[in-house]
């Protein structure tokens, strides 16, 4: 089995850069999509929490049983690699409905789909947020229409931060394997 790893967009899924070539390998294994690593915060008695968000390969839904295998297999790895020297707890669960977009595939998948997207520079009137719906991908980026200002078009490159936007229609669309 090959890992797929999406060259355009790698710190989106490992902002950090420590995590993601020790963690997809597993994951993907499994039989499960890595969506992002997250490495912070911090509770007094348990340290800092890596969260790991992944989804089923096959689209179906993730399970608590998944969720909790993956966190064994992954904890078991960590272990060896050591990664963190301090305490911290692992967090193993979905995407969820506001989820990230951290993939050139998420994009593709969620055409027609309202999303939150930043950008690492400012376009010419200085905006670095906007809000809008994914009109189409390309190899160089994707288009988002917003209501302000029309099609956005913005390049992989650019791109900081993206997500979802939580709704109705789109709880269903996902509940009935639609996206």
């Amino acid at each position: 089995m090959t890992l797929y790893i999406d060259t355009a967009l790698p710190n989106l899924i490992d902002p950090d850069g420590r995590f993601g070539g020790i963690i997809a390998p597993i994951v993907d294994d499994m039989g499960f999509r890595l969506i992002r690593v997250a490495f912070g915060g911090s509770d007094p008695k348990r340290g800092a929490i890596l969260q790991i968000m992944i989804e089923p390969k096959d689209g179906t839904k993730l399970g608590v049983d998944a969720c909790k295998t993956v966190s064994q297999n992954v904890s078991a790895e960590m272990d060896v690699a050591d990664p963190i020297t301090d305490n911290y707890v692992l967090e193993v669960g979905s995407a969820g409905l506001d989820r990230p977009l951290t993939d050139t595939r998420d994009f593709t998948r969620f055409v027609g789909w309202e999303a939150k997207i930043e950008c690492k520079r400012a376009d010419e009137t200085g905006q670095r947020r906007f809000r809008g719906f994914i009109e189409k991908t390309t190899d160089q980026g994707f288009d988002l229409k917003t209501q302000e200002k029309g099609i956005v078009s913005i390049e992989w490159q650019d791109l900081s931060n993206a997500r979802l936007v939580a709704s109705d229609d789109l709880l269903k669309a996902l509940q009935n394997g639609t996206v």
